[in-house]
């Protein structure tokens, strides 16, 4: 055709052959093969099941379409998601394996009562579903289930939903009793429109199906909402692509959960309330933004899953497939890299301090300052563990300080985090030398330790003498009224020789310092008990009088007590604060405990002013 093809162009112009050439080109490029698409009624569907000959039944490219009348006896009532009952007489059995391909259930609902699923089926054989959009509610699958996604299901979904990308596989209120498994073998931007929904299901995970891979790349969004996994298993979930992810409120039970969150884009992703009997494994990209999980949920630990699974493989890296899976699930591997490898080995660290890190990061970012202290304090936790190890393994002054500072701030104010544990520390340090204090005599305590001396010697003038207990009273405070006295007689001497301010200022200032003292010998001569001395009261009188002069006596010394230990408290809240410059009103051995006590005070107060800052910066 070459030689056809020069003589033509003698005679055609330059611009007849590049349009000629142009509608070849594109004719050739927009060419794509369109599916053919069947529609069958629900109960067509399972009439084909029916009639094939074989043991297994393989429908594609169909669409599932509803019949009102035709399907009323499969038909469901909207929103009914009952509990499973395997031993229901209205159960579906099939006894065929299953295989659908491009297989879509266009119309969910009819009207506002009734929706169109595969419901309470029960399927005896292995079930796999590739780009495919069903609803299944209610079924039992006692075999195995694949589920595939590729990129090819937005050119079929488009194709059969008029242009419409929109697909959605739901399992819902089903029983699976081995895990399902879930490819897909696009990554980046080859991501499909199908939504994978799995909610309030029960996972059994026999032990035949140690290891349970789920790929999600493939998906446009992946739901796991309030489902129950039983049984120990370790379930690998793999998340990557453009995925939107929710993983909320299930319970994994005592299975080694792994999330693996690639660098691929996850579009966003949502981990919350799930209930983690064991460790989750967690591997968490820097570069992720959109992404919300709970801390409080991973309140049996948490690992990072790429460190583990090295750490796994490595160490026994002559093991078959088999003999890993069952050593990666085993509590001893677990606690031997817990409890020696992330500490001792240097890269599985970094790895672990990375990880929390993260998501420290990411709580500080969403504000959630609860989560961002919970997460810290972890990472601290695990630095103070290394430091321990390094002291130990190279004993140093450096490393012995670092290490012990860590632990100090952990018990004073748990790294930081909480400015209000540092002040209840200090409350406990004061009342402990304040207790010393208390057994001492210091500058600010008059009586010191003559003070109960001196009540005995009271109360015991008061009984041998014939005279009130105000006028006995006033003769122990004679020199302090003495010198009040003296003021009075030497201002009244100079009256007429200083101006009259001075004396009418000087007689109110006399008054005032008297006023305390005649107050309470007023006060004390209203509740006078006793007149005249001890031996001269009759014996009727006496009993009931020493109940008074004892409880007088108990009251007295109860009080002086109470100023003896708030004299001391007082003392070592000054030694605390420092508020004492440099003044040390005690003696002996305590004078040496309070220089002490004022280095902790200033330590502990320093630590907690930057703890308070640095919560209050947050």
């Amino acid at each position: 055709w070459i030689p056809v093809f020069t003589g033509m162009t003698k005679k055609m112009s330059m611009k007849k052959i590049l349009l000629i050439l142009m509608v070849l080109f594109s004719s050739a490029s927009f060419a794509q093969e369109t599916l053919n698409f069947k529609k069958y009624t629900l109960s067509e569907f399972f009439q084909l099941i029916e009639n094939e000959p074989s043991d297994s039944f393989v429908l594609k490219n169909a669409n599932i379409v509803l019949d009102t009348i035709a399907d009323m006896t499969y038909l469901m009532k909207k929103n009914d998601l009952t509990n499973y009952d395997p031993i229901r007489k209205d159960s579906i059995h099939i006894h065929k394996s299953i295989l659908l391909e491009n297989v879509f259930m266009q119309e969910l609902y009819a009207g506002d009562k009734f929706m169109i699923a595969l419901n309470k089926v029960i399927f005896h054989k292995p079930v796999t579903i590739i780009n495919s959009s069903l609803n299944l509610l209610n079924n039992h699958f006692l075999n195995s289930v694949t589920l595939r996604t590729t990129s090819d299901f937005n050119n079929i979904s488009t194709q059969n939903f008029n242009k419409v990308k929109y697909g959605i596989l739901r399992f819902s209120n089903s029983i699976f009793e081995l895990d399902p498994r879930i490819s897909s073998s696009q990554i980046n931007t080859d991501t499909s429109s199908l939504t994978l929904w799995m909610d309030t299901c029960t996972f059994k995970g026999s032990n035949n199906t140690a290891d349970i891979r789920w790929f999600l790349g493939g998906l446009d969004a992946f739901t796991l909402k309030d489902n129950t996994f039983l049984n120990k298993a370790t379930s690998f979930i793999s998340m990557y692509g453009n995925l939107r992810g929710q993983i909320n409120n299930n319970n994994f039970g005592n299975r080694f959960i792994n999330f693996f969150i690639a660098d691929e884009g996850v579009t966003s992703l949502n981990i919350y309330n799930n209930k983690f009997a064991k460790k989750t494994l967690l591997s968490l990209p820097e570069s992720i933004q959109n992404i919300k999980v709970d801390w409080n949920q991973f309140s049996s630990g948490i690992v990072n899953g790429d460190s583990y699974n090295r750490f796994t493989f490595y160490s026994n890296n002559s093991k078959t497939i088999e003999e890993l899976d069952a050593i990666f699930n085993s509590d001893d591997n677990m606690n031997i890299y817990l409890d020696s490898v992330r500490i001792a080995d240097r890269s599985s660290y970094k790895s672990e301090i990375a990880l929390l890190g993260n998501l420290n990061a990411i709580y500080k970012r969403q504000h959630d300052m609860e989560s961002a202290n919970a997460s810290y304090i972890t990472l601290k936790n695990l630095e103070t563990q290394r430091l321990e190890y390094l002291y130990k393994k190279q004993p140093s002054f450096d490393t012995y300080f670092e290490w012990k500072v860590n632990q100090f701030l952990k018990l004073f104010s748990d790294y930081g985090t909480r400015p209000a544990k540092a002040i209840t520390f200090s409350v406990y340090v004061i009342l402990c030398f304040a207790l010393i204090y208390l057994f001492f005599p210091n500058h600010w305590d008059s009586h010191g330790k003559n003070r109960l001396m001196d009540r005995f010697r009271f109360f015991t003038k008061y009984m041998n003498r014939d005279a009130g207990l105000h006028d006995v009273y006033l003769e122990e405070q004679k020199n302090e009224l003495l010198a009040s006295e003296d003021f009075k007689k030497y201002m009244q001497k100079s009256e007429k020789h200083i101006p009259t301010f001075f004396m009418a200022t000087a007689i109110p200032l006399y008054k005032w310092s008297v006023s305390g003292t005649k107050m309470s010998a007023s006060f004390l001569k209203r509740i006078d008990i006793m007149k005249g001395t001890w031996s001269d009261l009759p014996q009727s009188k006496r009993i009931w009088k020493s109940i008074l002069l004892i409880s007088a006596f108990t009251i007295a010394i109860c009080y002086d007590i109470f100023i003896k230990m708030l004299n001391a408290l007082m003392l070592s809240i000054n030694t605390f604060t420092t508020l004492g410059f440099g003044e040390i009103p005690i003696k002996g051995l305590p004078r040496y405990l309070a220089i002490i006590q004022g280095f902790i005070g200033w330590f502990m107060l320093t630590i907690f002013s930057v703890s308070l800052i640095s919560q209050l910066l947050n």
